[in-house]
């Protein structure tokens, strides 16, 4: 599906340069009309507005109705209705229209679908972290600096601003921050007294002792199941033992001896029936059912899944614990990312200012939160937690104070055009690896080959 998407992209933008250059005729100076592609350079950025007069400017006066495409799964509809619903209370001029348009990947085709036809486009939308920089530099989205000086947004009390920034400019604030983290079962951990892994070295001790292996070789409870379909489920085993995927100058280490001795430690215990790699359809809800059942000790999944855990471990009599993965030989980290919401710069003009006044409303700390509350999400407030909210959100939610904790030592995965292909190399590399028997040094050996060549050919 990346590799569509990163296609789908490319594809768009291309179709959008030539429409371009076409639309030009013959020499002399020349006029852009409102419906060609616009580039960041010639994109029509509002008039550059001070916070003192920002307030008369960008008020939002008549009657207008804004439209807004969002990813949220069905369980956590409900819940953001009423996010929605108060803010029409408190903004009576502006009504929202929110429609559920599937996973990010499929709205961004929507978008640059959208954006070449000049019609269809919603006046908010999410994107995330790794595509909003190829959307900012081909003019896709409106630069925010002119709205966030005219409402006196405060951006330095948003985590994760400067990922969705270029240039210097503001493209997109933070809407949701997820990281990865472990999922256990805390009801099991203390029956069985089972300890979580601290350190790498830790981890195989930890396993034998959470797997149940039959006399017969089957598994009967695995200690551990990773999610293989998405590659920031296991980047931290990478990271933390010192393999490089890749830099900004394209360099990897993927077929390093310390990436032959991880993806082989990973592989013993997966054949020894101590951990199991999802991969393929319906990956994720398999694994979810399997932890449900007590089929699985622990689970390595996004923090936003939290409250769909909880919920379904209680129903099961399990209590869910969450904890940060454990650190390697030469990092503590575990991967981090998120979702911003943006303005589409070719949507109607009238319904900006609005579009920015819900931007600003469900990223601002006490909303944000409140969604952090049925999620699972991370709170996207630099200092959220220590307010009186934020900690009672810790009192009443115990299990995710190990996670808020150890935010600032999560890591954003590097921004590069070739890198949603770099991940596809990754996930299908290792499936080769720990499903179907590929030889370890073989298979990172041509792994390595197709990331450098991805960066070369970026």
């Amino acid at each position: 599906m990346k590799r569509r998407n990163r296609w789908v992209l490319s594809m768009v933008l291309v179709c959008a340069l030539i429409m371009s250059a076409c639309s030009g005729g013959g020499g002399g100076t020349q006029t852009q009309k409102a419906d060609e592609p616009q580039s960041a350079d010639t994109a029509a950025a509002p008039a550059e507005v001070t916070a003192a007069e920002g307030n008369d400017v960008y008020e939002v006066t008549e009657p207008v109705t804004i439209e807004f495409w969002h990813t949220l799964e069905e369980m956590y509809r409900d819940d953001f209705n009423q996010l929605v619903d108060e803010f029409e209370k408190q903004n009576p001029n502006i009504t929202v229209n929110v429609s559920y348009q599937g996973r990010v990947g499929e709205i961004l085709e929507k978008i640059l679908a959208a954006n070449i036809a000049g019609d269809g486009l919603p006046d908010v939308f999410p994107i995330h972290s790794s595509e909003i920089q190829v959307l900012a530099e081909n003019g896709v989205v409106e630069n925010l600096d002119p709205y966030i000086a005219g409402n006196g947004t405060d951006v330095s009390k948003i985590s994760m601003s400067d990922v969705y920034a270029r240039d210097g400019s503001q493209y997109g604030l933070t809407w949701t921050i997820t990281g990865m983290c472990w999922f256990y079962n805390q009801t099991i951990a203390d029956q069985e007294g089972i300890q979580l892994p601290k350190t790498w070295d830790e981890m195989d001790g930890f396993l034998r002792k959470a797997a149940i292996i039959n006399a017969d070789g089957t598994t009967e409870r695995y200690g551990m199941w990773i999610g293989g379909w998405d590659s920031y489920y296991f980047t931290w085993m990478l990271w933390n033992n010192g393999v490089l995927v890749i830099d900004e100058n394209g360099n990897t280490t993927i077929n390093s001896e310390k990436a032959q001795q991880t993806v082989a430690q990973i592989k013993q215990w997966i054949d020894e029936g101590l951990m199991m790699w999802g991969y393929g359809s319906n990956g994720s809800t398999n694994m979810r059912q399997a932890f449900w059942d007590g089929q699985v000790f622990a689970i390595v999944h996004t923090s936003s899944q939290y409250m769909n855990h909880y919920d379904n471990m209680k129903q099961k009599g399990y209590e869910l614990g969450a904890y940060f993965p454990p650190a390697g030989s030469d990092q503590d980290t575990t991967e981090v990312f998120g979702m911003c919401l943006s303005i589409p710069t070719k949507s109607d003009a009238n319904k900006k200012a609005a579009a920015y006044k819900l931007i600003e409303y469900l990223t601002s700390e006490d909303v944000n939160l409140k969604m952090a509350e049925f999620t699972g999400f991370l709170a996207n407030g630099t200092d959220v937690m220590a307010s009186e909210n934020g900690q009672k959100y810790l009192e009443e939610n115990p299990a995710m104070k190990n996670i808020y904790e150890r935010i600032g030592d999560m890591t954003v995965a590097i921004q590069l055009p070739c890198y949603p292909e770099v991940t596809d190399v990754l996930e299908d590399g290792l499936a080769l690896i720990f499903l179907e028997n590929h030889d370890v040094k073989e298979q990172l050996d041509e792994m390595a080959y197709q990331i450098t060549d991805l960066y070369a050919n970026q």
